[in-house]
């Protein structure tokens, strides 16, 4: 009997497997704490899973983690094969995956590449841990738009961004007779009016609202929801936002991301919408926060502490300035762009009299760079503008010049070919001036043939006007004809 029990088993698993399992097992004895899992069996119920990793060469025994709704450890245990024949498991297609990832995080990446994606999208990745920030304790105050900007809905006055803006959260709503919907909104910090946000809204909208066929369809679907929040969102959508607009919602709603009910295996990792299953909170429950360890949270912290400097950095300025007679308003419209303090960095060096009254005071070069909140090793990298400078770490220099090269592109010019002409155009200027400095030199010392006292005076004279008539001379028609596009 027990003859053919296993060549029943061992016919759920290929000898090439078997194989793999057998040589497996050294590894096994090396690492018990964390070998890599390389064969699952599933029942066909769903209601049993056996990760294997590892088959005794000699003996009838495998190693692996056995889960049913009877074990509330995930252990890695010795497994009789009398024992696992009566599971009539059976296997299927996986990626290998860290057994000791699995076992204290629950991580595995099996049917997907989600966690490789994880690891590897920086985006993606801060995308995720915002989330989790966002439905934690441990909510860190990041800006929303590091995401919506990338939904593909557009910017406006009628847009779908304003209209969640505008939006109130509910507390509680009421239908009267007349069919008028009356709702109560929850009040916010100081009592004051607490609106809607993209993260508060999704998972309502995923789960109301996936696929609908049209804009009317769609405001059909908010109607019969019975949601408040959503009434009130609905209420928004009629009065503030063209219909143009609606139509990027039902465009969003019906991306296969947006399903309230999705699943990792069913996921294209290459194509899929990252921001979307960022706020889809079912795909976070099930997909993404067992990717979030505490090792990733930790580093995360560590960069939210050098943004906080960064800020720091912005704030002590603006409180500077407040006792003083500047105006801030620029300031504190660039303080609120997602720029990483780019744009209220450069108007600080602008300035002249804002740059030399806080430089004065100690609060422009502080050792902290004021892009990243890192530490400034040494002062290689800065930002200069009329011999302001202000010093950046070299973290801090690269986001700059990619913000730059971003802005560039976005209107259509090549940043570094811009930027190769820029230095090409400022080394010919110098070649420029100092052949206008020699030239005026000699024309006005063999015109005067200077020996005298007046003859020193005219020859000075005679070498200013000629250097502003050649000076001019670059300007107008040298340095242009020099920089012309090449054909």
């Amino acid at each position: 009997m027990a003859v053919i029990l296993k060549k029943n088993f061992e016919l759920t698993l290929s000898s090439e497997l078997n194989r793999k399992l057998e040589n497996a097992f050294d590894n096994l004895k090396n690492d018990v704490q964390n070998p890599l899992v390389i064969s699952h069996l599933q029942s066909e119920d769903k209601e049993v899973d056996l990760y294997l990793v590892a088959k005794h060469p000699t003996a009838d025994a495998y190693f692996g983690i056995l889960e049913t709704e009877f074990i509330n450890k995930k252990e890695i245990a010795q497994l009789a094969l009398e024992n696992i024949i009566g599971l009539e498991l059976k296997e299927i297609p996986m990626y290998p995956f860290s057994a000791k990832k699995y076992i204290e995080n629950n991580i595995k990446a099996e049917n997907s590449n989600m966690e490789k994606l994880f690891l590897e999208d920086k985006n993606f990745r801060e995308n995720m841990i915002f989330i989790h920030y966002a439905k934690s304790e441990n909510y860190i105050a990041l800006k929303a738009s590091d995401m919506l900007m990338n939904l593909g809905l557009s910017k406006g006055m009628d847009s779908i961004l304003m209209a969640i803006s505008r939006t109130q959260i509910v507390d509680n709503y009421s239908i009267d007779n007349s069919g008028k919907i009356n709702f109560s909104f929850k009040s916010g910090f100081l009592g004051l009016p607490s609106y809607l946000n993209i993260i508060v809204l999704f998972p309502i909208l995923a789960k109301h609202c996936f696929q609908p066929k049209n804009k009317e369809h769609l405001m059909e679907m908010i109607k019969n929801s019975e949601n408040g929040q959503l009434l009130a969102f609905g209420q928004s959508l009629k009065e503030k936002t063209s219909q143009k607009k609606i139509d990027e919602l039902v465009a969003l709603m019906n991306k296969p991301e947006s399903n309230p009910n999705i699943q990792e295996n069913n996921i294209d990792v290459n194509n899929c919408d990252k921001n979307i299953l960022a706020l889809n909170s079912f795909a976070y429950e099930n997909i993404f926060k067992k990717f979030i360890t505490p090792e990733v949270l930790e580093t995360f912290e560590k960069k939210s502490e050098k943004m906080t400097k960064n800020i720091e950095w912005q704030n002590n300025i603006l409180s500077a300035l407040a006792n003083s007679s500047f105006d801030t308003k620029v300031l504190i419209r660039h303080q609120s762009l997602n720029d990483n303090g780019k744009r209220f960095m450069e108007e600080i060096a602008f300035q002249k009299n804002i740059y030399d009254y806080l430089n004065n005071m100690g609060l422009v070069n502080t050792g902290i760079c004021p892009i990243i909140g890192n530490p400034i090793i040494n002062e290689q990298y800065q930002y200069s503008i009329f011999g302001r400078i202000i010093y950046l770490s070299r973290e801090g220099s690269e986001i700059c010049e990619n913000t730059r090269r971003t802005d560039s592109e976005s209107i259509g010019v090549d940043y570094d070919s811009f930027k190769n002409q820029k230095t090409v155009s400022k080394q010919k200027a110098q070649w420029l001036t100092f052949a206008t400095i020699v030239l005026s030199g000699l024309v006005s010392y063999f015109i005067t043939s200077p020996s005298s006292f007046w003859s020193i005076i005219i020859f000075i004279v005679l070498f200013f006007i000629l250097m502003r008539i050649l000076t001019f001379i670059n300007m107008a028609f040298l340095l242009p004809f020099f920089n012309r596009p090449k054909k």
